[in-house]
């Protein structure tokens, strides 16, 4: 699992089992069976040399932080957009001009536009084009990462079935 939050929480839990009596070996056989949860960062498989990562839950700012500082060292495409919950994206100015592109999409593509217009982002109008044309903008080694910063609820029930849409789509790839 990429992410240095994710080394973080996996000391946390060890030092947890650990304290609560877990032995070693059994703590060690967790952590290294450990898959990582749903539309957390998860890899959805790689199209090409392209690696595709679902990371339908972050749906703020500072969650969005996390997942490009677990993909620094690659050339990344995002995907963002959704509702808006009264966040203000310019904290992400400096960390979304490391991007690639940026696909933006749903209530929130014009704000997004705007607060981004300096790596002159793409705005779609479904999660089938976003991937589309994060996968033709994409080289072998490139990641697309979907961490929207925003709700899901203008266009899906909720995170889960926006990023369930999301790997279906990379999936048809």
């Amino acid at each position: 699992m990429p992410g240095l939050h994710n080394l973080e929480n996996a000391k946390m839990a060890v030092m947890a089992a650990l304290a609560a009596g877990a032995k070693k070996e059994a703590v060690q056989e967790v952590i290294d069976s450990f898959k990582g949860l749903p539309h957390r960062i998860e890899f959805r498989g790689s199209v090409k040399g392209v690696s595709f990562y679902n990371d339908s839950k972050a749906t703020n700012p500072d969650a969005v932080v996390r997942a490009l500082e677990s993909f620094q060292n690659q050339p990344l495409i995002l995907i963002m957009g959704g509702r808006n919950k009264g966040f203000n994206f310019k904290k992400l100015q400096d960390q979304i001009r490391k991007v690639k592109t940026l696909i933006v999409m749903g209530e929130s593509a014009e704000e997004l536009a705007q607060v981004f217009a300096g790596v002159a982002p793409i705005k779609v109008n479904s999660m089938q084009t976003a991937v589309q044309t994060a996968f033709q903008a994409a080289l072998p080694n490139d990641v697309v990462l979907l961490s929207p910063g925003c709700a899901s609820f203008d266009l899906y029930s909720g995170y889960a079935a926006r990023g369930a849409d999301f790997c279906k789509l990379v999936k048809e790839l």
